[in-house]
């Protein structure tokens, strides 16, 4: 039996939204994405960055605690071993199901931005950006309380209420892992960074092979010029040191017995 795997993070400014939508919406292609499997994702109601954006703006409160959080992204996954049990008709089912199960958690589906269904990468799994309204304000404790005690009793819940269905239970708690989770959010951006970082190095490497091939041009068009002189001179260098024949002995002069007359 596989696990139900429930995680959440906190969305504390509109630029970490904006980051967290267009990484949803594939409008910025993660690295560990396969772009040929783009088609396979599930962006409910074809909603863009800019669509939810827009109705962000339209229910952000007027006033608003600098510390607040702006949106909560939920992220329901499902390994490659129990998608291939089900199968794809199940997997949908049950991603739907928590799609509904994460609405009603979080204030109902008025408060969903965007909600995605990805394939193109190793791990099929759904995202829900919620913004955690409760009558007019940006009220996240009354959802997610303020430490992991309510998100323990969630991730439980889940397992008994959708997961159980599919075969699936409550994944083992942290507490007895000692596992590690990062947020999607900050995972996203790590993995980007390190994408740059790399296409960093590769245009240095190129600069430094661009530089290498360019002396090497010059160099190569130095030897044609003097190549010609330096053949001369060797040639020149050649004749001087010919050493002379020995001198042809006159046998016609030779008087009989060999001596020379």
């Amino acid at each position: 039996m596989g696990y139900a795997i429930l995680r959440t993070a906190k969305i504390k400014s509109r630029a970490s939204l904006v980051f967290a939508l267009q990484h949803n919406t594939r409008e910025r292609m993660p690295p560990n994405a396969d772009p040929e499997r783009k088609h396979l994702n599930k962006i409910e109601d074809g909603r863009t960055t800019a669509d939810a954006l827009a109705l962000y703006d339209k229910l952000l409160p007027k006033k608003v605690r600098s510390n607040a959080v702006h949106a909560i992204e939920v992220v329901v996954t499902l390994s490659p071993e129990d998608a291939k049990r089900m199968g794809r008709g199940p997997a949908r089912l049950y991603l739907g199901e928590a799609e509904l199960w994460v609405q009603k958690h979080l204030g109902g589906e008025g408060n969903v931005l965007l909600s995605a269904i990805h394939n193109d990468e190793t791990t099929t799994h759904l995202h829900v950006i919620v913004m955690p309204l409760l009558k007019g304000k940006l009220n996240a404790r009354s959802f997610i309380g303020g430490g992991r005690a309510k998100m323990a009793e969630w991730q439980s819940e889940f397992a008994a209420e959708v997961g159980a269905a599919y075969g699936l239970s409550r994944g083992i708690p942290r507490e007895v892992t000692k596992a590690k989770h990062k947020d999607p959010v900050a995972y996203a951006r790590e993995l980007e960074e390190r994408e740059k970082d790399v296409e960093a190095r590769e245009k240095a490497v190129a600069a430094e092979e661009a530089v290498i091939e360019a002396h090497s041009q010059e160099v190569n068009a130095w030897l044609e010029k003097v190549r010609p002189r330096i053949s001369a001179e060797l040639a020149r260098e050649v004749v001087g040191t010919k050493p002379e024949l020995p001198r042809t002995i006159d046998r016609g002069r030779r008087k009989p017995g060999g001596v020379e007359r």
